[in-house]
């Protein structure tokens, strides 16, 4: 039985990490006063002038502009565009690293951590769901508990709480089930790449999000902004690899993801499986402005976090009604944090 865990930068935010993309823009602001940076940047000018309205505070609110920022370039520029972003993209590199030196984690509390996270699975806030979640498990106790990580961020965070080695968690069960099999830990694994590989993969799902007409189907610029294009040019097989993971997983739980419109393709192939096989997804979602104080309010936000998924992995009414039971949303379910 294999559960596989996708994370996203919400667990970086939970280390303490400033990792946010309201962060990294201060930061841009500070290069700005070095003059590493200037408004020739098309992509800087157009941050600032979003900021000087609102803040946003989303990395998929960063990909989804990147997408509508072509409404101001031609064909002729969209070099100087790709230019652009990939000054950003080195930026974010640097910064990140930077940022990652602050990352605190007690490797000796790394299995305990793990446990106590694992654990949380079959307890979910509805007893409906735990149900399911226990006869899935039970149905698959008689095999291998495979626990896997795939993380959409770049920081070494999953790899420090997961290990870089293939590890056995000792005498780890789920909810009591007795099994004479083991607990295997799997090697952590990096959709868009590492700080170190040279390969982050910033960008949007298709050219649905390019909002210049005229561009929607220029190879050039797909092959710049489309995480699939950019995937396919790094060439380790991540999507195929993604997709096989998750073709052999039971329990799918995401944690600290916003399920963005940005990873439409990702969100595709998990309806996929949720309607080829009995497989369970849990959504663990964090809302800041999120009070446990009414049974409508708490419905009303796993109906959006529902149609949000529905939505961006296109969903058709029949699909909904097929998987909508055995997709679970947790709210602000503190999950793998060090004592």
């Amino acid at each position: 039985m294999r559960i596989t865990w996708l994370f996203g930068n919400g667990l970086d935010l939970s280390y303490g990490l400033k990792t946010s993309y309201f962060h990294f823009y201060k930061y841009l602001l500070e290069l700005e006063k070095q003059n590493l940076i200037t408004e020739e940047n098309i992509i800087f000018l157009q941050l600032k002038h979003d900021f000087e309205k609102h803040k946003e505070d989303l990395w998929s609110d960063y990909e989804t502009r990147l997408g509508e920022l072509t409404t101001l370039i031609s064909e002729q520029q969209i070099e100087k565009f790709e230019n652009d972003k990939i000054q950003i993209d080195l930026f974010l590199n640097d910064y990140l690293k930077n940022e990652e030196k602050n990352l605190k984690i007690d490797e000796n509390q790394t299995q305990k951590i793990l446990t106590n996270s694992f654990n949380q699975i079959i307890k979910c806030s509805r007893l409906v769901d735990n149900n399911q979640i226990n006869e899935l498990i039970r149905v698959n106790s008689q095999s291998h508990f495979k626990f896997t990580a795939i993380s959409f961020n770049y920081t070494k965070t999953v790899s420090i709480l997961w290990g870089n080695n293939p590890n056995l968690l000792n005498n780890f069960k789920l909810n009591g089930y007795p099994t004479s099999y083991s607990s295997i830990l799997e090697i952590p694994f990096y959709l868009h790449g590492t700080l170190e590989d040279g390969q982050m993969i910033i960008g949007v799902n298709d050219f649905s999000q390019i909002k210049n007409e005229e561009l929607k189907t220029s190879t050039e610029l797909s092959d710049a902004l489309f995480k699939s294009s950019l995937l396919n040019q790094a060439g380790q097989l991540h999507l195929e690899q993604f997709t096989s993971l998750i073709n052999e997983t039971e329990i799918i739980c995401t944690y600290g993801l916003s399920i963005g419109r940005t990873d439409a393709y990702y969100w595709k192939i998990i309806k996929e499986r949720l309607l080829k096989s009995k497989s369970i997804l849990i959504i663990y979602y964090y809302d800041k402005t999120y009070v446990n104080a009414h049974i409508s309010l708490t419905n009303r936000i796993t109906n959006q976090v529902k149609s949000k998924f529905y939505s961006n992995s296109e969903a058709t009414d029949d699909e909904i009604e097929r998987i909508k039971d055995r997709i679970m949303i947790e709210v602000n379910h503190e999950l793998f944090l060090q004592e």
